[in-house]
């Protein structure tokens, strides 16, 4: 079974990013499965993961309105691990969920029914410090 870290911080300019990029990229070339998981509709983890927000057809936001599954979103990456990208749809995800039940167990839903066919060694989530509805349920997945 697989590992999961959310990698977050009330706080912004700590660094999230570029740790969860470069704990993947590190990972990756030690022969490990490796997805990470932008969870910051900024995008920046998936743009500095090579992958330009503004061309995605498949993103983390549809995965968590359940309009995609994490097999579609998932792009390979030049570094050798997958991303599941960012951009600023995902801030609508926040408002879109608000009243949905469950909501929380969103992404655990989607991580559980792609572990079936995907096994990573270990899932990064890079998550936006101010989207709490968003990002604790990233913290709360490492612990299901």
């Amino acid at each position: 079974m697989g590992k999961t870290i959310a990698i977050a911080n009330q706080k912004g300019g700590v660094g999230k990013t570029t740790t969860s990029i470069n704990l993947a990229a590190s990972l990756a070339k030690t022969q490990r499965r490796i997805m990470l998981i932008d969870i910051d509709p900024q995008g920046n983890a998936t743009m500095g993961s090579g992958v330009n927000k503004e061309e995605l057809t498949c993103s983390t936001y549809e995965v968590l309105i359940s309009e995609a599954r994490i097999a579609e979103a998932r792009i390979a990456v030049d570094a050798g691990y997958d991303l599941v990208p960012a951009n600023g749809e995902l801030s609508g995800a926040q408002v879109e969920l608000m009243d949905v039940e469950r909501r929380e167990s969103r992404l655990r839903e989607a991580l559980r029914s792609r572990r079936a066919s995907f096994r990573s060694d270990t899932g990064r989530r890079k998550c936006r410090s101010a989207c709490r509805a968003i990002s604790e349920p990233a913290y709360w997945q490492q612990y299901s």
